[in-house]
């Protein structure tokens, strides 16, 4: 997030509270023995090979770093954490990278820097934390990311000023004043510095509309530290207007652009719009404001201006509005309007809660990426997306629906597009969106990631710091006895280690290990690698025998102990349906059924992120597991096969399967029957898979109907539903006459 911020208006507060983290808590590092290379120099408008050393790597924020040869779409499926640094308190900044530092503002007022390789911290400097009880959230510590330049830390603070530390030290050199931060002043220092040609661009806006300030932008000079000139979104004496987002240049024609926000009042021409000022001067250039028919309320636009050129060579600068469209200028000509627009989310005021977008755009040099969140792609609902853009037509060249609203700045690397969904970062294939990674964090991601020298860094409200690089692959001792396009490993490094003998379409798998569960695994793994939706489904003809053990399928992010997976397994009392939501999460257990006899069959269907477990007797009629439904983030190609375990750490067991397949989509489990019959002409069946199986009765005109599950409503139901086909136009009319638990 960042500069963007995410929700603030005076309409509507609503739970942004995990943006703040008001108290200190006191981190656990080692110090000993590091140190600090400061920054070398170089253009301001420039990033260092290598640095990530300003929000969006550059002050055009293309937020794309070209020089990540290490990162690319072979090794991203292998990604892993090198380190995590626990700060404890909520943090909403980017990551701003810079001679071998990280540099990170959190929630308890503090700037951080960290060293990028270990994670140890170098320094910490309190720079106040903003207070105003009336909003939500009612205090706020760090949400500006630091630009580093010559030996020099940049960053707006949680109080009234704005920063200049050293970069060794973090000791204040200097400091700003940017406005009254008491809970009658209402100023707040969200955006982000631009640094250009010897000066800072700051914007100004308020914590949280409450009050709402007048949005200015600030022109500091970094020789006499003080502000030479101001833009007034507004005239003195006004409110509204304010810059949360963070100011791009376009050094080519001197000219900055911002987008602006909230509009007090209706004759302020250049609140709610995209604006083009020169550099030297902040004379307005020209400006465009969001026309009255497609606003929304609190219609600000939420997140930095994007710099570049299309195909023919255009200059073109773009940004988000509320209203859910991504718009695109002529960089020369603002005041025109756009050349094009697409939507990119359904329009809304809270994009924390879904609506909207306030995600900054990243360019990699052929396409424009953009994020958002509720949105649909090929009829079906999404909470979020990631959409690949033509530059110069805003033409869809691929669309991603993540699994949770797309609230920070994206950011690109060599060939991959790297994006902050809900609570997992997602990292897609650039060439066409495919999730090749992904990482489950603490809490909500709302700081755009950071790249630097091959490692990805993302902090979230978990109160984390997280680098994640290439890691190297297990590769699978050979297996002469595995089927070719087969893969039959031991995962966890189990004992005794495990073996199969493959006679026709039967497997004998003999398995050691202390089981699937808990935060890593120990088992015998055969799979093949899929690529996406579709099935894995095993006829387990003979069970293991012994207290624990497990027999049935997987789908599996990696071979890593610790991995995602999803499961349908068997044991001595009966099947369980469990899963992993992230590297080194512990295990959870979604649905059960008793003991299943030996020769029934196993299936996982999977439906992009969607997952539900299958059962059936014959391997052709499934019926679901109740309540085995999960939306699980995996990597599109993940392995899937079975997954045999003793349980016991030194013992062995077997299992037998049959009929083990991994086929693309097929006929949709039925749901799991009521226990009555269905009276007549009428169907009864419980839709999306609740937990409890619905049941129902009827005495004439009079039904009772029992239902369990999540409701109706959102991207998908569950319900349990009585309902006749009837041809033509009807009127359907009921009286409800008793509801339990209304």
């Amino acid at each position: 997030m960042t500069a963007d911020r995410a929700c603030t208006n005076r309409f509507l507060r609503l739970a942004c509270v995990a943006l703040a983290a008001a108290l200190p808590i006191a981190a656990t590092w080692s110090t000993a023995g590091v140190a600090l290379a400061g920054p070398g120099p170089g253009r301001p408008d420039q990033a260092a090979p290598g640095d990530w050393p300003t929000y969006l790597h550059d002050a055009q924020r293309s937020a794309a770093d070209r020089t990540a040869t290490a990162l690319s779409p072979a090794t991203a499926p292998n990604l892993t954490r090198r380190w995590v640094a626990t700060i404890g308190s909520a943090i909403v900044a980017s990551p701003t990278v810079a001679g071998g530092v990280v540099y990170v503002g959190a929630g308890d007022g503090f700037e951080y820097a960290l060293d990028a390789t270990t994670g140890a911290r170098i320094w910490r400097t309190f720079l106040g934390v903003t207070t105003t009880p009336n909003c939500d959230p009612p205090s706020m510590g760090i949400a500006s990311a630091a630009a580093v330049q010559n030996g020099v830390v940049y960053v707006g603070g949680g109080d009234a000023y704005w920063y200049a530390l050293d970069a060794r030290t973090g000791a204040v050199l200097w400091r700003v004043f940017t406005g009254d931060n008491s809970a009658t002043g209402g100023h707040y220092n969200w955006s982000s510095p631009l640094l250009y040609n010897g000066f800072a661009y700051i914007g100004t806006a308020s914590l949280g509309d409450c009050p709402l300030v007048q949005g200015q932008l600030l022109e500091v000079s970094l020789a006499t530290h003080a502000v030479v000139r101001t833009y007034n979104v507004v005239p003195n004496g006004e409110i509204g207007g304010g810059i949360w987002t963070s100011p791009t240049v376009d050094p080519a024609t001197n000219t900055v652009y911002v987008t602006t926000g909230t509009q007090e009042f209706f004759l302020q021409p250049q609140v709610q719009a995209m604006v083009a000022l020169d550099a030297g001067t902040l004379d307005v250039r020209g400006w465009w404001t969001i026309s009255p028919s497609r606003a929304v309320v609190d219609s600000d636009w939420g997140n930095t201006p994007i710099l570049f050129n299309d195909a023919n060579g255009r200059r073109l600068v773009a940004a988000m509005n509320k209203d859910g469209y991504a718009y695109a200028f002529r960089g020369d000509n603002v005041g025109a309007g756009p050349v094009w627009d697409r939507q990119i989310a359904f329009g809304g005021m809270c994009p924390v809660c879904g609506d909207a977008s306030v995600s900054s755009g990243a360019f990699d040099g052929r396409w424009l990426y953009f994020g958002g969140g509720n949105t649909t792609i090929g009829g079906a609902g999404f909470p979020g997306a990631v959409r690949a853009l033509d530059p110069g037509t805003g033409r869809p060249v691929w669309e991603h629906g993540a699994p949770g609203p797309v609230v920070p700045a994206l950011a690109y690397a060599n060939g991959l597009v790297i994006d902050g969904a809900g609570s997992t970062l997602e990292v897609l294939s650039a060439a066409n969106g495919t999730r090749l990674y992904s990482f489950q964090s603490g809490g909500p991601i709302y700081a755009a990631p950071s790249v630097s020298n091959g490692t990805i860094f993302v902090a979230s409200t978990d109160g984390s710091v997280v680098a994640l690089g290439p890691g190297t692959p297990v590769s699978p001792p050979p297996d002469a006895g595995c089927p070719g396009g087969w893969t039959c490993q031991d995962v966890g490094g189990p004992s005794p280690a495990g073996a199969e003998v493959v006679n026709g379409g039967t497997w004998t798998v003999t398995a050691g290990g202390a089981g699937i569960g808990g935060t890593s695994d120990q088992f015998r793994l055969v799979s093949e690698r899929s690529g996406g939706s579709g099935r894995v489904v095993a006829q387990v003809v003979s069970p293991p025998t012994g207290g624990g053990s497990q027999a049935g399928v997987m789908v599996r992010a990696s071979n890593d102990a610790a991995s995602p997976y999803y499961a349908a397994l068997m044991g001595p009392n009966g099947l369980t349906v469990q899963y992993r939501s992230g590297f080194g999460a512990p295990a959870g257990t979604l649905a059960s059924a008793p003991a299943l006899a030996g020769g029934a069959y196993l299936e996982i269907v999977r439906s992009g992120d969607r997952f539900q477990a299958a059962i059936s007797t014959d391997g052709v009629r499934f019926t679901l597991v109740p309540g085995s439904n999960l939306v699980l983030p995996l990597p599109a190609s993940a392995l899937e096969g079975a997954a045999t375990s003793s349980h016991v750490s030194g013992t062995a067991t077997s299992a037998t399967y049959a009929g083990l397949a991994v086929t693309g989509p097929g006929p949709a489990p039925a749901a799991a029957p009521p226990a009555a019959p269905c009276p007549g002409a009428w169907v009864c069946a419980d839709v999306g898979n609740p937990a409890v199986v619905g049941n129902q009765s009827a005495t004439g005109v009079r039904w009772t109907v029992q239902g369990s599950g999540a409701g109706i409503g959102g991207y998908e139901d569950q319900f349990h539903y009585v309902w006749r086909p009837l041809p033509g136009d009807w009127a359907l009319r009921a009286t409800v006459g008793w509801q339990a638990g209304a």
